[in-house]
């Protein structure tokens, strides 16, 4: 017997359906025992395999594929057998948690890769097969929990904070904000930069592997004073064809901003914060990724209608060099110039602009 696959689209997310045509035919097999379409991916992950001798033992990392079915629904049966020739339609429900399509572009491949596949189940022999890729993109609220948590300063004797115009992105898209520093003691940094970070477990051996993209420079060598507050407004990008956040039995994968001084011959002041990288839009009733809570965001400016006309600070906006408490938080035109808007939290000018 064979099986033939066609399906009707080839772009998925969470809550959507695929409708496929089994087409069985060939002369009968009595190893045939049944048969299912199945929408199922494959995770690829990293493992450690242990060898032993009588000379003690070696471990090596090798690569394993985990094969899920997310969903599957089983050809019917004939009066020829367990599996009735002719053609079969079936549709299949992409379910809810279930991981992306995730690829690295940098080597190791793909990551998560999905698939629909007609399948018949031969007794002790080879399954006649076919298959069709199809890719299934993540909604931001899938993983919305992870980017709840605070920035998270990593030394204690120089306090940092990140301030983001969103905690939620899509490849190809940036983040806008703030890194503010306020050191316990003086100290003298070579560069103050920003940077993305994805981060991978393959969690039966629990291995793990780090990517650091190409960052931002904020400041070349600088000096901070004690008790001072240094802000330092940013714009980042994230670069297309990066894999998104996901989570499966075999492995994860999470994304963090990071805000680093980097110290000679000294250990570096980094805070991060957790952001959610996704590839698709929001499922139906939830708010867009660009309202979901942020660290440090700023409300929204007022509508271009009804914005001050000022290409330059007014009399009662904050200079470049104002003073925290000397005017309250609000828009305000730009003291450099570089937009329209810049919003004044009350204590310093933050990185989030308008136009």
């Amino acid at each position: 017997m064979t099986v033939q696959l066609a399906i009707d689209r080839t772009e998925l997310q969470p809550g959507d359906s695929v409708t496929a045509r089994a087409v069985v035919g060939g002369g009968s097999d009595d190893r045939v025992q049944g048969g299912r379409v199945e929408l199922a991916y494959v995770n690829r992950y990293l493992d450690e395999e242990r060898q032993y001798s009588s000379q003690g033992s070696t471990t090596r990392t090798v690569t394993r594929s985990d094969t899920v079915a997310a969903a599957m629904q089983p050809l019917p049966g004939g009066p020829e057998g367990p599996v009735a020739h002719g053609e079969h339609t079936v549709t299949l429900t992409v379910p809810p948690e279930v991981p992306p399509t995730a690829h690295e572009p940098e080597g190791f491949g793909d990551l998560v890769r999905w698939e629909v596949r007609a399948i018949l189940d031969r007794r002790m022999a080879f399954d006649p097969d076919a298959s069709q890729a199809v890719t299934v993109f993540s909604r931001p609220e899938q993983f919305a929990a992870w980017a709840q948590s605070a920035p998270v300063p990593k030394a204690a004797e120089c306090p940092m904070e990140l301030e983001m115009s969103t905690r939620m992105i899509k490849p190809g898209e940036g983040i806008s904000g703030a890194l503010t520093i306020t050191p316990r003691e003086s100290f003298k940094g070579r560069r103050v930069r920003v940077q993305l970070e994805r981060r991978r477990t393959d969690t039966p051996d629990n291995l793990h592997r780090t990517e650091t993209l190409e960052g931002v420079e904020l400041a070349g060598a600088t000096s901070f004073e004690a008790g001072q507050t240094v802000r330092f407004p940013f714009e980042i990008g994230l670069p297309a064809g990066v894999p998104p956040c996901f989570v499966t039995g075999k492995s994860n994968m999470h994304w963090f901003l990071e805000g680093v001084v980097d110290r000679r011959m000294k250990s570096d002041f980094v805070v991060e914060a957790e952001i959610v990288v996704y590839t698709g839009t929001p499922g139906p009733g939830a708010a867009p990724a660009s309202q979901a809570s942020t660290a440090g965001a700023a409300p929204q400016p007022i509508a271009a209608a009804a914005q001050p006309a000022a290409s330059a600070p007014s009399a009662g906006s904050p200079s470049a060099t104002a003073a925290p408490g000397s005017h309250p938080a609000a828009w305000y035109a730009d003291p450099w110039l570089h937009a329209r808007l810049r919003y004044w939290d009350g204590n310093a000018w933050t990185g989030h602009t308008a136009e």
